[in-house]
């Protein structure tokens, strides 16, 4: 198994799948996961008065709690430390996922933007003068 040293205490980078380990990158995905979801819901709450869908929204919510009920189903934090194991793939899948409906959540509301900035011409505004 791999290992390396980390102040005196050996961390194996890769799991047995014989021993009981939680894993450090399962942890730092469900860190990020749950900074995305916060910083794309009060994006989503200060720009409220524009019209979209809250789906994308609502699904990257939903992904990340996913996450963090995996998380704690799946990792007890009092084995020993490992930087990967079986359930980093997965955590990782579904971090890829919150992600892409969140970000669906705000290019659909750009497009809207965009369209209707581009229904509008200056020519609108000047009205021809009979002589």
């Amino acid at each position: 198994m791999l290992t390396f040293d980390l102040f005196g205490n050996p961390i194996s980078l890769v799991v047995d799948l014989s021993a009981m380990y939680w894993s450090l990158a399962d942890l730092i995905l469900l860190i990020v996961a749950v900074l995305v979801a916060l910083v794309f819901s009060i994006r989503f709450a200060l720009t409220q008065h524009e019209r979209r869908s809250v789906a994308p929204l609502v699904f990257g919510i939903i992904a990340m709690a996913v996450n963090v009920i995996i998380f704690f189903a799946t990792q007890e934090l009092s084995w020993p430390m490992a930087i990967l194991d079986l359930w980093t793939l997965l955590m990782l899948s579904i971090l890829t996922a919150e992600i892409v409906c969140l970000v669906l959540s705000t290019r659909r509301r750009s497009a809207v933007r965009r369209e209707s900035e581009d229904s509008f011409d200056d020519e609108d505004l000047i009205t021809p003068i009979m002589p």
